[in-house]
């Protein structure tokens, strides 16, 4: 579909100065140079890495119509010979400019917006497998489940986002299921988003290099329920932070709640049973109660299946219907992956990359494991330090043999955030390091015995390694399948 916006309308009260704003047709919008064509605005503002500002004379030279450009002290505009617009807080601002220009999409159909440290993927494309036409945005990509196209952050910026829910819509979506991370809800990605249902999943360390304490990560992700025209929350009540957000917003939404623990939640598991690729389980809730068999392994994604229970509910899903549906999901890529080769051992990919994620996953692995339970993991460079050595106790509490390897270094010494996960360690006979991610791969499959379970944690689905400036190719699920063979 194509749009057509006048620039008036666009950005008007967005401006700086009162100034009138010509009725230019805008039929393209861009923060990115590169994809400037005839009749675009053109947003300029200072960026994390780069400032768009300084790509200007790139945009006016591919024939940009219009500039929209963030106004500082330290910034003069020449003039252009086009409509230059100055707008304060453009990087924030562009979400509403993007609305405008896509016609408000996400008021056209049910956004659900899950939120929490783990738990996020699996929820929306959970909900996405359960739903016909159900979009989802997040960690993995955009789009239908089928077809998913990459994304550089969890919750793209602003106008992006805005993009992105036309196309779906455009496409055909009836839901769109997207994740919503903290770093979004702080830097205002997601102001003009109108969300139908806020899912919250738990609150466990991490970002804290970004958020600097627990509770202000808390106090981000709390911004998603006070998000205008939300009408339903569906909240997790296993944990403090559950806890506080159905006692501040009970009165103001729609709260459904979830538990393993807390009978008196809505949503409740009264009893279940491991079996050897899942769960037998027994759920209550306020649509009915009944039972079925949930074909993932891992205590937590019970947590996330009542995330997507409650969701369903919310959208008025028949309850067989929902049961039938819970029953035939299927792993994500990258999130307890299971791969089962006979006479090998079996061998687990997850995105663990939190305290709180590692612990669950050894938990799980070790619940289904009669030999050794392995783990090879790392820590990424440049983020949370504090998480560290957190991590190397978890795995010397929960696993066996350890292996620590590269995680996404970055600019950071592997050494060093080697060193950094030993420091939590008192029995350090159960850890070896090998930097050489596949390297480590290779060895705990050769070591390991058929009766053994491996835990390959923290990339997930991811297919690149970054180490200093250096982007390079890998992925888990290939090394695996490369020594399964």
């Amino acid at each position: 579909m194509l749009y057509k916006k006048p620039l008036s309308f666009l950005l008007e009260k967005l401006a700086e100065k009162s100034a009138s704003i010509p009725a230019i047709e805008i039929s393209n919008i861009t923060n990115n140079s590169r994809d400037v064509s005839k009749n675009t605005l053109f947003l300029a503002y200072p960026g994390e890495k780069s400032d768009g500002r300084d790509y200007i004379a790139d945009a006016v030279a591919k024939g940009t119509a219009a500039i929209a450009y963030d106004p500082t002290d330290d910034f003069i505009l020449e003039n252009k010979g086009i409509p230059c617009v100055a707008i304060r807080n453009l990087k924030i601002k562009q979400s509403e400019i993007g609305a405008r220009f896509f016609d408000f999409p996400s008021s056209k159909v049910p956004v659900i917006g899950v939120t929490g440290t783990n738990g996020k993927t699996s929820v929306t494309h959970f909900v996405a497998q359960a739903l016909n036409y159900c979009g989802v945005i997040g960690t993995i990509g955009y789009g239908f489940l089928s077809s998913l196209t990459k994304t550089i952050n969890t919750t793209p910026d602003g106008l992006q986002l805005q993009k992105i829910f036309a196309e779906l819509i455009d496409q055909g979506a009836k839901t769109i299921a997207m994740e919503v991370s903290s770093h979004a809800l702080a830097q205002h990605r997601v102001n003009d988003v109108q969300f139908h249902t806020a899912v919250f999943t738990n609150l466990t360390q991490d970002h804290l290099d970004y958020h600097g304490t627990m509770e202000e990560y808390r106090n981000a992700k709390e911004l998603l329920f006070q998000k205008p025209n939300l009408q339903n929350a569906i909240i997790n009540i296993d944990g403090e932070a559950g806890k506080y957000f159905v006692e501040t917003y009970c009165k103001k939404l729609n709260v459904i709640t979830y538990s393993l623990c807390d009978k008196n939640a809505d949503i409740y598991v009264s009893k279940y049973t491991p079996t050897q690729n899942g769960f037998d389980i027994f759920i209550k809730t306020p649509w009915g109660a009944g039972e079925f068999h949930l074909p993932l392994i891992g205590e937590f994604n019970i947590h996330n299946v009542l995330a997507v229970l409650g969701v369903l509910g919310i959208l008025k899903i028949p309850f067989d219907t929902i049961l039938k549906s819970l029953s035939q999901l299927e792993t994500v890529n990258g999130r307890m992956q299971l791969f089962q080769i006979k006479n090998k051992p079996t061998i687990i990919i997850d995105y663990a990359h939190t305290p709180d994620a590692l612990e669950k996953a050894l938990e799980s692995v070790r619940a289904h494991c009669s030999g050794i339970v392995w783990c090879v993991f790392g820590c990424g460079g440049d983020r949370d330090k504090t998480k560290r050595p957190l991590m190397g106790k978890i795995a010397e509490n929960k696993g066996d043999k350890i292996i620590i390897t590269n995680d996404n270094p970055r600019s950071e010494s592997p050494e060093k955030i080697a060193q950094d996960i030993l420091a939590g360690v008192k029995n350090k006979n159960k850890f070896e390091i090998e930097l050489d991610r596949t390297k480590a791969i290779q060895k705990a499959i050769q070591s390991a015995e058929k009766n053994d379970w491996i835990l390959i944690a923290g990339k997930g689905h991811e297919t690149e390694q970054i180490i200093g400036d250096r982007i390079l190719h890998h992925s888990d699920a290939e090394i695996v399948m490369d020594c399964e063979r």
